[in-house]
């Protein structure tokens, strides 16, 4: 029989939408010099699911979410979801819960390490009395930088995976993957789909553009162009033949014009218009 958490176990916990009375505690288990990440309904054990994420020794806090508002990828704060943070510096750790729109589904999201991070994902479920994951994914070796976006339209609720990788070779454009995370029709799987190819926007707001990958690199020197991609042009806007420009990312025009605004304001001069990602020939 597995034990219920203790108070000292429990990391933190949220009240989901649906069903009601529904609770959720991020426990931490077997803490020597780490713990590791497990999460279960508030005082069910037997539905307890432990998640191969290790975690520091140390006073959870709570915190607003993963690193930076001044992201590359301009997303909205759900405003439902909650963070903390265990450790310091290189050891820090941060875990946090968003619930979703269906019953008994929250989306996990977390982040480790001080000057290389790196993020992990999961879309969790609760089925048959047991939490089960239905989508996880860690962010791969090198410069990659990824999160994963909600938004809701129409009452309909959509979740795209980004994954930005900032290559390290001056010359080149960085890279960017988006994709629709798909329930299917009973919930109990997920398929990711391209977004671009699938007609699913995904939105780019180029900042400035430039003639090489090497100059729109240097350019990310000057403050107000630093949490930028450095895109190839051809990827929102077909007629192109070349260029680079370094660009914000996202899935709601909302949250962009507003970041247009910030940028504007910053760089005192206007930006480019809000485009829509296109697909890539491999999509």
């Amino acid at each position: 029989m597995v034990a219920a958490p203790t108070a000292g176990d429990i990391i933190g916990s949220i009240s989901l939408p649906a069903p009601e009375g529904l609770s959720v505690d991020l426990v931490r288990q077997g803490c020597q010099t780490e713990c590791a990440l497990a999460i279960a309904s508030r005082g069910d054990a037997a539905s307890l699911l432990g998640l191969n994420w290790p975690l520091p020794v140390g006073s959870p806090r709570s915190t607003r979410g993963l690193s930076t508002p001044d992201d590359v990828f301009a997303l909205a704060e759900s405003g439902t979801g909650r963070f903390w943070s265990i450790g310091e510096e290189e050891a820090e750790v941060t875990v946090g819960i968003t619930p979703l729109a269906a019953e008994a589904r929250i989306l996990l999201d977390g982040e480790a390490g001080f000057e290389h991070v790196k993020r992990f994902h999961a879309l969790l479920a609760l089925r048959n009395g047991r939490w089960v994951t239905l989508w996880s994914r860690d962010d791969a070796p090198g410069p990659h930088h990824t999160a994963v976006a909600v938004s809701t339209t129409a009452s309909v609720e959509r979740l795209v995976y980004l994954d930005a990788f900032f290559d390290p070779d001056d010359g080149s454009a960085d890279r960017l993957d988006a994709r629709d995370l798909v329930f299917d029709g009973s919930g109990t799987s997920v398929t990711e789909r391209s977004a671009s190819a699938d007609g699913s926007p995904v939105y780019v707001l180029p900042l400035q553009e430039f003639s090489t990958a090497a100059s729109a690199k240097q350019a990310r020197a000057n403050a107000c162009l630093a949490s930028t991609l450095a895109l190839a042009v051809l990827r929102f806007t077909p007629s192109a033949k070349r260029g680079v420009a370094l660009v914000k990312v996202g899935v709601d025009t909302a949250v962009l014009m507003a970041a247009s605004r910030r940028a504007s304001e910053c760089l005192r001069a206007p930006v480019g218009q809000i485009q829509q990602l296109l697909p890539t020939r491999e999509e």
